[in-house]
């Protein structure tokens, strides 16, 4: 993968996600984490990449996971803000799912599956369940906005890209 003397420390409060719990997903790379942007409550609201903001409930998000057959860690997660307010949403959920038009990460609709691919120690990939190739491999969600732009916030958009096995690639489920 990256050589080990280019990683950056993993957060101490990284962890091996269990299912029902809240966490903060951090990408190793950039140092953001995953915001629902706001729970909007329009389907296909952004999922940006974003600066961290201790304790905001747009930026917690519940691990659920699936049963599996294939021997892969399968989950989906959803936005504990989106969760903790259901009714205010008409059922859309604030689930993980990706639009397919643009390959960016969004929110809404029905859940995505996803695996969990290990990389180190509390350090995984978040790739696809259902294996969503490109014509140059297998895609991963990724962080490549190094700088938060407040203007124009789709700019952090959480995308899927090819599997470069670059820091931007790696996150960490950390303790909410």
């Amino acid at each position: 993968m990256v050589a080990l003397a280019t990683i950056p420390p993993v957060p101490a409060s990284a962890v091996t996600p269990t299912s029902g719990n809240n966490y903060v997903i951090q990408n190793l790379g950039t140092g953001h984490v995953l915001d629902d942007a706001f729970s909007s409550i329009a389907d296909g609201n952004p999922i940006l990449s974003d600066a961290q903001v201790p304790h905001s409930a747009s930026q917690i998000w519940e691990y659920l996971t699936y049963p599996s057959s294939v021997n892969a860690t399968v989950f989906t997660i959803q936005s504990l803000f989106t969760a903790q307010h259901e009714q205010n949403f008409h059922g859309r959920g604030g689930y993980a799912r990706v639009d397919t038009n643009t390959n960016k990460l969004v929110q809404g609709g029905a859940p995505l599956a996803w695996t969990l691919v290990e990389a180190a120690p509390s350090l995984f990939q978040l790739v696809p369940f259902d294996g969503v190739i490109s014509s140059d491999g297998k895609l991963v969600a990724t962080d490549i906005n190094s700088a938060i732009n407040t203007k124009t916030p789709d700019n952090n958009q959480a995308q899927l890209e090819v599997n470069i096995e670059s820091l931007e690639q790696l996150w960490t489920f950390n303790s909410a």
